[in-house]
């Protein structure tokens, strides 16, 4: 409802009340009305009567007005603040939508990056070909997540000539665990991919460490050699 439409109701409500004389003045009126009403036989108790009636309306029209005032100013307020929470919660939308549009995917590699099969080592990349939102330090190898969903990465590399089966195996790290390890036998060169759920700010980084199955020492991606371990990884479902 309009505040015209409610000042209307209000105003034929008290109307109707004075009207059906259900609405009675109090006696303090009675000592207010000017003294010449009491002097004159014109002053009938109809006409007095008029007047109080008169001057109580005058009142109430007086106190409807400032209390429709201060309603408007109510309603202003909040209007002010609904509108204010609106456009908070429309740049919120709009920054997780933008998130979410935007592609999560990075590739990088090693270049001349020397690695035994003979100890454990976190791989660490220079070259890097693509880091589509920024989430992979090639510094460290590792990669945060920017919001919850399912991942995938993959890791490939190549030995040298005289590692004929896999002797290093392949580790993910997701915050500091291991994830998973893949240390079936394999020729060279070797690639494996994990399929991961991931929470935002997760942290996941790769390794390399000895296997169990073969204790030839191998040399991965050799300093003479051509670059040969590359790290991948993008969001599936967000």
């Amino acid at each position: 409802m309009n505040f015209q439409g409610a000042r209307l109701i209000l105003l034929f409500s008290l109307y109707s009340l004075l009207q059906g004389g259900l609405c009675q003045f109090p006696p303090r009126y009675r000592h207010t009305v000017p003294h010449r009403y009491h002097r004159t036989p014109t002053n009938s108790p109809q006409r007095l009567d008029s007047v109080l009636r008169s001057e109580f309306q005058n009142q109430i029209r007086e106190r409807f007005n400032e209390v429709e005032e201060n309603f408007k100013d109510i309603i202003n307020k909040l209007t002010i603040d609904y509108e204010r929470e609106l456009e908070i919660l429309k740049n919120v939308c709009l920054a997780t939508k933008t998130v979410y549009d935007r592609a999560i995917a990075f590739q990088a590699y090693a270049a001349g990056h020397h690695h035994t099969s003979v100890q454990e080592q976190r791989l660490t990349f220079d070259k890097i070909l693509m880091n589509s939102g920024g989430n992979f330090n090639s510094t460290t190898g590792s990669f945060t997540a920017p919001v919850d969903g399912i991942y995938t990465f993959t890791l490939g590399y190549a030995s040298n000539a005289r590692c004929r089966a896999l002797s290093t195996c392949p580790r993910l790290v997701v915050n500091g665990r291991n994830k998973e390890d893949s240390c079936e036998e394999s020729i060279n060169p070797f690639s494996y991919t994990w399929l991961v759920m991931l929470a935002l700010g997760d942290v996941v980084h790769s390794e390399l460490h000895p296997s169990p199955h073969n204790s030839v020492p191998c040399t991965i991606n050799e300093k003479d050699g051509p670059t040969k371990i590359s790290f991948s990884g993008h969001i599936i479902k967000g």
